[in-house]
């Protein structure tokens, strides 16, 4: 595939953005932003990630480090809870797969909650510290060479989508590892929200998707997903922690953001369809 993972194209795409030495473009036919570069060097990444480390001015705005999480486990914790009330609103949670684990922050938390939890992740580091520092079962792997076991009632999948080359395949597969009850919570961010705070980027070049609620509703719908509900949320706020500009102003800012649907963030609810692009 070479350009937009929805149309499967790049012929009906023009310039949306150029930022920096990337440049962004949009799918005239489903309006999906993505990034131009990742598709004209199969290497264009890891050069990326190498590129990145030798630069001081720059970084990747990721939060979720163990020392970070330690320093603001109560906002984390507020996060996992406010994530975990919205899955037991539809139903019972007893069994969660989490796809992009990281540290395991999230699956310890739902492990100490009584829920059975399992999880991939591509970092050895993350791994090992998932499984050593919270006794977690978490494998080193990539989604789609990983072979389901079990059937789980909930998957989910946080700020993993945009950074997948081909997002159909990894849907594919959770696809056929759900049963028509099991729920899936996918986080991206969202191309249309309000930016809070205001130097939080594309998070290039490692989100290749810019998605928003209309085009990340088309992939799932493509894939044989249904949206059952949708909220946003806002980025960045451990880096305001660590920068001391969390104040109360801002927590009541984002609390309408998140009100009004308008955030940075998009988290979405959704199940199986018995409809599916063939």
């Amino acid at each position: 595939m070479r350009g937009c993972c929805i149309c499967e194209s790049s012929k009906n795409s023009k310039l949306y953005e150029k930022v920096g030495d990337y440049t962004l473009l949009k799918c005239n036919k489903c309006s999906l932003v993505y990034l131009k570069e990742i598709f004209e060097n199969n290497n264009f990444i890891q050069q990326a990630s190498e590129d990145l480390s030798k630069k001081h001015t720059e970084k990747v705005e990721f939060w979720s480090f163990p020392e970070l999480y330690e320093k603001h486990k109560n906002i984390f914790n507020s996060f996992f809870e406010e994530r975990l009330e919205r899955l037991k609103s539809f139903q019972p949670i007893h069994s969660l797969f989490d796809i992009g684990c990281g540290y395991g922050f999230w699956m310890n938390y739902c492990k100490n909650n009584g829920i059975c939890t399992e999880g991939i992740d591509v970092s050895k580091e993350a791994v090992k510290y998932a499984n050593v520092k919270f006794n977690l079962k978490v494998s080193l792997s990539r989604l789609e060479n990983y072979n389901f076991d079990r059937c789980f009632d909930t998957f989910t999948m946080m700020d993993v989508i945009e950074h997948l080359e081909d997002p159909n395949e990894q849907l594919s597969k959770i696809y056929d590892a759900m049963n028509d009850i099991s729920l899936l919570m996918i986080q991206a961010p969202n191309v249309l929200g309000l930016t809070f705070p205001g130097n939080h980027g594309y998070g290039l070049p490692f989100h290749i998707w810019q998605f928003d609620l209309n085009t990340i509703t088309r992939l799932m719908e493509k894939n044989g997903f249904s949206l059952i509900r949708y909220y946003t949320g806002i980025q960045g706020i451990i880096g305001l922690c660590e920068e001391n500009r969390y104040k109360l102003l801002r927590k009541i800012l984002y609390s309408i953001i998140n009100r009004l649907k308008v955030g940075n963030r998009l988290i979405l609810l959704f199940r199986r369809s018995s409809l599916k692009d063939k």
